[in-house]
């Protein structure tokens, strides 16, 4: 499963985001930074402009259905259905 950005000024495609192994369920971004999450249990904290993944996080037991991100890119949250 892949994560696609676009510039939203020529709708052009500008890089493509790989590493999850399940369906996406939530991508965020923040300035230049990009946070996923996946029914593969992890999430995923990007770079956009290199299109890299910097950090794989695992600690759910389930699915990760949700993410967020701080506006200053100092904190991410997800939430599962794992009951954590």
């Amino acid at each position: 499963c892949k994560v696609f950005v676009w510039d939203v000024f020529s709708w052009r495609h500008i890089k493509t985001l790989s590493g999850h192994q399940a369906v996406l369920r939530s991508v965020k971004m923040v300035g230049d930074r990009i946070v996923s999450c996946s029914q593969d249990r992890s999430v995923r904290a990007w770079t956009a402009s290199r299109g890299t993944c910097d950090h794989v996080l695992f600690g759910h037991a389930d699915d990760v259905r949700a993410v967020a991100m701080d506006a200053g890119c100092t904190m991410a949250a997800s939430a599962s259905f794992d009951k954590s």
